[in-house]
């Protein structure tokens, strides 16, 4: 930018004009004090006189550079309103007369039943409660299993309705009394009138009602899966496959994907499966007839994570419901007794029981991986469409 100085100051009154005078001849305006022009806030170097309150007035024929607008106050965004809660009540039916919030042991076709309610109206999204079945294994019973997988505490907490029951007592097998229970196929009826009994009393969303179990659980929970697919929005089965036999008669134990038996709707399932069970080549045998069934190929297949002890593994055909499965080289602890002595990895990852525990030890100790909190997790995001 140039600007005027004492140096040219001769030349400009040769011309016979001061720089304000021939900037405006009939109306002479006062000498500017000598010395540089002031510069403006464009840079243009106007002079300008002060004004009132200490401002400048432009000289006329000048641009004066006009005000920044001062932008107008905005109000912040208003925070999303939260999701709205449930604001239906219980009814009790049957077996379930109390309909308080909290835990506590029904009687329901003749077995008892572990349940944890949540509060509703401060938990459960509009559309209701979601509903968790869980079922144990061989000398276990609904609260024991519970303390494996702990999902009464973690799922009520997420807005589900937990469900524990137990199946008929063992007893004695050739001359051997055994602690806990057992199921076989003829509690299925039972377990499918006791859900549709809770989901009724508590109106759970019926797009959120699932089913896991552990071994002799876990077969009834494939065949749940099978037979009632348009019940269950997906399962969980963990320590169970094909060609296993029923505990208390030598018969084959049925399940599904084999002898013409598929689901009617195509479900959701997680499969937990132990590298040193003995039950493991069962587990892959229905693991993949389900694929087979799902018309998923092994290309279909990715790795999620693999490490020296697990590997994570779901398909991802498009429009086909998720497959997913832990292969796992965890084991129950030395010292075992019962009968889990000899199967080694049929056991719970991330249970807190104690390993070597004198009923039902199934426990893998504490891993990485979490066996309930990722059962939780996989039914959170496989709702019924």
């Amino acid at each position: 930018m140039l600007v005027v100085t004492k140096l040219f100051a001769p030349a400009l009154l040769v011309a016979g004009c001061t720089l304000v005078a021939c900037a405006a001849e009939t109306s002479p305006a006062p000498e500017a004090a000598e010395g540089p022009a002031e510069e403006s806030p464009t840079g243009a170097g106007t002079s300008a006189t002060p004004g009132p309150g200490g401002g400048g007035t432009a000289v006329p024929g000048t641009t004066s550079p006009a005000e920044p607008a001062t932008p107008a106050p905005t109000d912040p965004p208003a925070p999303p309103a939260p999701p709205a809660k449930f604001t239906g009540t219980a009814t009790p039916e049957g077996c379930i007369a109390n309909v308080a919030a909290g835990s506590r042991t029904y009687t329901c076709e003749g077995l008892n039943v572990e349940a944890t309610i949540p509060d509703m109206n401060q938990i459960c999204p509009a559309a209701g409660c979601g509903l968790i079945v869980e079922l144990h294994g061989d000398t276990g019973n609904g609260a024991i299993m519970d303390q494996h997988m702990r999902l009464r505490d973690r799922a009520s907490a997420k807005g589900y309705i937990v469900v524990s029951p137990t199946g008929p007592a063992i007893g004695t097998i050739n001359g051997t009394a055994y602690p806990g229970s057992t199921w076989n196929p003829t509690q299925d009826a039972k377990i499918v009138a006791i859900t549709k009994l809770f989901a009724k009393v508590f109106k759970a969303d019926p797009k959120r009602v699932h089913a896991t179990g552990f071994s002799r659980g876990g077969h009834m929970t494939w065949r749940l899966g099978c037979d009632q697919s348009n019940l269950f929005a997906s399962i969980a089965p963990g320590g169970a496959g094909n060609t296993s036999t029923q505990l208390l008669v030598n018969t084959p134990e049925p399940t599904c994907f084999q002898n013409g038996k598929s689901p009617a709707r195509k479900l959701p399932i997680l499969v937990l499966q132990g590298r040193t069970d003995t039950l493991y080549s069962g587990i892959v045998s229905i693991k993949n007839a389900a694929m087979a069934d799902y018309g998923i190929t092994q290309a279909q297949v990715e790795t999620v994570s693999n490490d020296a002890k697990v590997l994570r593994q779901r398909t991802n055909k498009a429009g086909a419901p998720v497959l997913e499965w832990f292969d796992h080289a965890y084991e129950v602890a030395p010292g075992t007794t019962g009968l889990f002595v000899t199967a080694k990895g049929h056991c719970i990852p991330g249970s807190p029981v104690a390993p070597n525990a004198p009923q039902y030890a199934i426990a893998c100790g504490t891993p990485s991986l979490d066996w309930g909190a990722e059962v939780l997790a996989f039914f959170g995001r496989t709702p019924m469409p």
